[in-house]
């Protein structure tokens, strides 16, 4: 196999707990090179057209997301997002970051799990297979050399057909680390339109027809609309609070008008928004983000039009899946689980997902 070259982005001065000599180093010890080059939001896009499948947590948008939002809950958070090439040629994309709070650093992906490298099509099979073993004896030796007692991993479906695990959930497994099964939410959009409608949960089918009649839907995707600063003003309102920065929602918009997220809203006879639902987008899968629906409206079905809207837009523009969300396992508080049971009830597929505990000797 060719030399696997790490590609850190220029200007990027490693992080609170780790310098770039010592990042080099350790990527040599797992059999790495880790080289300072210039990469780009354009690169890593360019790379992401070559993938078969783009969950939309390996998009631009979503990981700028993710960097704003938990940058307000740690005491920092340095990216360490890696293009992978082989041959000099880009092969994968793996979003990184070291998220220091409490004075204890930690691997993860912009706050989140950490992620598995996203592939190439074209990648062969065995050499995928070493590259992944490779990167997860780099993240292992990360994570040592921060201090950290462990470190967590996450799967994630990629829209394979082939049966079995992919690589990186097989491999930790082999290697001894912890697994935490959990289940994600998905609908199948390749569905022919009536046979889609036909899973969703019977008692679904009333409340959507009648909200229907109730309510005028709106789809926004690649363009500015004054919708955005309404909705952001009724999920202030439901949560009687400002949940987040002013600066997530604005990455969001950004991402709504550049075409990479799309809105949904609903508004009264007499043009009140009672209800909205922003969904983010890759190439092969949206992605059910945020919503929020007017309190006194609880009783009329506004949630289940919402999703009967994205679900038929996402069909129409040719989306293969949708992502409703996760069900983590273990106890769930009653708001946790009404919210699942909502979703489950448009999903035709529950995907096994796991959520991996590396340690010690078999960290990687």
């Amino acid at each position: 196999m060719a030399q696997a070259t790490l590609i850190l982005a220029t200007g990027k001065r490693g992080t609170a707990m780790l310098s770039d000599a010592q990042i080099i180093t350790l990527g040599q010890e797992a059999g790495l090179e880790v080289a300072r080059a210039h990469w780009s939001h354009e690169l890593w896009t360019r790379t992401l057209a070559q993938c078969a499948y783009v969950p939309v947590a390996y998009t631009p948008p979503v990981l700028t997301f993710q960097d704003r939002y938990f940058s307000e809950y740690v005491s920092r958070l340095d990216d360490l997002s890696l293009v992978v090439t082989l041959g000099g040629q880009p092969v994968g994309l793996w979003p990184l970051s070291v998220v220091t709070a409490e004075g204890q650093s930690r691997l993860s992906a912009q706050g989140l799990y950490c992620l598995p490298p996203l592939w190439v099509e074209t990648l062969p099979p065995r050499a995928r297979a070493r590259l992944v073993a490779k990167c997860k004896d780099l993240a292992a030796r990360v994570s040592e050399t921060l201090g950290a007692d462990c470190w967590e991993s996450q799967s994630l479906f990629v829209g394979e057909d082939r049966a079995g695990l992919a690589d990186w959930p097989r491999q930790a497994m082999m290697a001894g680390a912890d697994p935490r099964p959990d289940l994600a939410l998905y609908v199948d959009l390749r569905q022919a339109p009536g046979d889609l409608q036909g899973n969703f949960r019977k008692s679904f089918k009333p409340l959507i027809k009648q909200g229907l009649k109730l309510w005028g839907a709106q789809v926004h995707s690649g363009t500015q609309t004054e919708d955005w600063a309404a909705f952001q003003a009724l999920h202030r309102r439901v949560a009687g609070r400002a949940t987040r920065s002013q600066a997530t929602w604005d990455c969001q918009y950004e991402a709504l008008t550049a075409g990479h997220g799309m809105l949904v809203t609903l508004r009264d006879g007499r043009d009140t928004l009672v209800g909205a639902g922003y969904f983010t987008l890759s190439a092969t899968e949206a992605n059910y983000s945020v919503a929020a629906y007017d309190r006194d409206l609880f009783d009329k079905p506004l949630g289940h039009v919402v999703q009967h809207h994205a679900i038929a837009t996402f069909q129409a523009w040719g989306l293969p899946w949708y992502r409703l969300g996760r069900v983590s396992a273990g106890r769930q508080t009653p708001k946790e689980r009404a919210i699942n049971e909502f979703k489950s009830g448009f999903a035709s597929h529950s995907i096994p997902e796991f959520v991996f505990t590396h340690r010690g000797a078999d960290a990687g």
